[in-house]
């Protein structure tokens, strides 16, 4: 707008500018002033005042834009019609927008308008204050004993922060256009970044008129997809300068999961106290989030020998980049945790720089004679989930052969002489197997956890998912083995110690995955 156009050389006059904007055709310039005791500037221009502390609330990005129908670019009417959020209340009918009618629309539609100042309420002059045959309006932002301190926007001008103090050109009244909308939250999304693959961090600021000092909750979307941060209560000392009676604790900083990458538009939104409604906070901003889930790909699949399966491949973790993740395959239905893909493989380095060489696997897993089709799975780390490896392929495998048979007459006889083989102190000991304990490491993965006694060769580890019998067989020789669940399952963990002479120790527990 409407505010004064200052002078810049002792040789322009307030006629002349009021006819330059006449001419212009332009509504809402008004006559130069010259400068006034009751006004001092604090800062000009939207890089002065962010560099003096000094907010524009973010209308350096959209000024050019028209709020409530008032004329786009520097325009003081268009600045406070942004900072009441964009949507014309019915007291300001369209092309009524000078803002020196302001305060007799809004009285009339039954707003307060007086001479007290409060912090958000609309700082008005009407046509004889000495802004201007058009008026002005500025939004307040500080009020003191001795005046306000106002943000505001000017045609043909800039923008700035000043204090007025009482005299010529001190506000003819105040808009209390606050209470029309019920007192809604208002603050600001500063920040929307993605600091690693699947992860939003978020920060900014919100307040509610009717719990000034409090904090308040604040929810923030990406898409469609809702978080609630909690509230609003880090230390934002620039609030508290801006904002005289809400106090210094109004920030929010914090960090969100998502489960797929891509290109997100992030609002956030402060959660309303007492009269009024949720409101979204200024600005609503893009953020491109990186795929977190892990990939990679099964490469072959043979049966080297008879009872038996090779696969190998290769599987990162976007979240874990030089880290070995840990893989699960499938033979049918039934599940075995090969461990961690940490072999040497040269070609994925290349292919994904900031990986390393050591994504890997290559390792050799029983099964019975038939086909097969094999699948294996990389476990997630960080946000995301677990992800099938390109591709599934199928194999035969072959039996085993039957064990050779002895006939009667070719038995050896034992020779009565022959001194048994002495035993160890481990293989006297009793096979048993004890304390079966099961842990949940993550969402779709749980640790078990056993002790031994007597000699072992193996362990076998058998998990029975209800009601579709067993899920998977894991083989070991350490007490410990890491089984894949599914949310809410009940589960059968049963371990096996097999001795080296054949002989086996079972014990089992019940799980519940959460």
């Amino acid at each position: 707008m409407h505010t004064t156009i200052e002078r810049r050389t002792g040789r322009a006059t307030a006629t002349a500018l009021a006819l330059l904007g006449l001419l212009l055709g332009i509504v809402g310039v008004g006559s130069a002033a010259p400068a006034q005791a009751a006004m001092s500037t604090i800062c000009t221009g939207f890089a002065g005042c962010n560099n003096a502390g000094r907010s524009n609330f973010g209308y350096q990005n959209v000024y050019t834009q028209s709020f409530w129908g008032m004329v786009g670019g520097h325009n003081c009417t268009n600045y406070v019609a942004y900072r009441f959020g964009g949507s014309r209340p019915s007291w300001l009918p369209g092309g009524m927008g000078d803002a020196w009618r302001w305060g007799g629309q809004a009285a009339a539609a039954g707003i307060t308008v007086n001479n007290t100042p409060a912090v958000g309420s609309i700082a008005w002059w009407n046509s004889s204050a000495g802004k201007g045959s058009y008026g002005h309006v500025a939004y307040v932002q500080e009020v003191h004993a001795d005046g306000v301190v106002v943000s505001e926007d000017n045609y043909g001008g800039d923008f700035h922060w000043r204090k007025y103090t009482p005299g010529t050109q001190y506000p003819t009244g105040f808009i209390h256009l606050r209470d029309e909308s019920g007192g809604n939250p208002f603050g600001y999304l500063d920040v929307a970044t993605s600091p690693g693959p699947g992860y939003l961090r978020v920060g900014g600021w919100a307040a509610d008129p009717d719990a000034k000092t409090s904090p308040i909750d604040v929810h923030v979307y990406a898409n469609s997809t809702g978080f609630n941060i909690g509230r609003a209560d880090k230390l934002r000392e620039d609030v508290g300068r801006a904002y005289p009676g809400y106090g210094n604790y109004h920030g929010f900083d914090a960090q969100v999961t998502l489960g797929t990458g891509g290109t997100y538009t992030v609002c956030a939104y402060g959660i309303n106290v007492g009269a009024g409604n949720n409101e979204r906070l200024k600005d609503c901003k893009p953020v491109t989030i990186a795929d977190p889930q892990p990939f990679g790909y099964l490469d072959t699949v043979t049966s080297p020998q008879p009872g038996t399966i090779r696969v190998r491949g290769w599987a990162v973790d976007p979240n874990s980049k030089t880290s070995p993740v840990i893989v699960h395959v499938y033979v049918g239905d039934k599940g075995v945790n090969i461990g961690k893909a940490d072999k040497l493989r040269e070609d994925v380095g290349k292919a994904l720089p900031g990986y390393g060489n050591y994504h890997g696997y290559d390792t050799t897993i029983e099964a019975s004679a038939g086909k097969h089709t094999v699948c294996a799975y990389a476990i997630n780390v960080g946000p995301g989930s677990n992800q099938q490896l390109k591709v599934c392929k199928t194999v035969t495998v072959t039996p085993r052969p039957a064990p050779a048979q002895s006939s009667p007459s070719s038995a050896v006889a034992p020779n009565p002489a022959a001194s048994p083989t002495p035993q160890t102190k481990a293989q006297r000991k009793r096979l048993k197997v004890k304390s079966v304990r099961v842990k949940r490491l993550s969402k779709r993965n749980a640790v078990v956890h056993w002790k031994a006694t007597g000699a072992v060769k193996r362990f076998v580890v058998r998990s029975f998912e209800r009601p579709d019998g067993i899920r998977q067989i894991i083989r070991t020789k350490n007490a410990r083995a890491v089984i894949m669940v599914s949310p809410r399952e009940r589960y059968w963990i049963r371990v096996t110690a097999i001795g080296p002479n054949g002989t086996r120790a079972t014990a089992k527990r019940k799980y519940r995955a959460l």
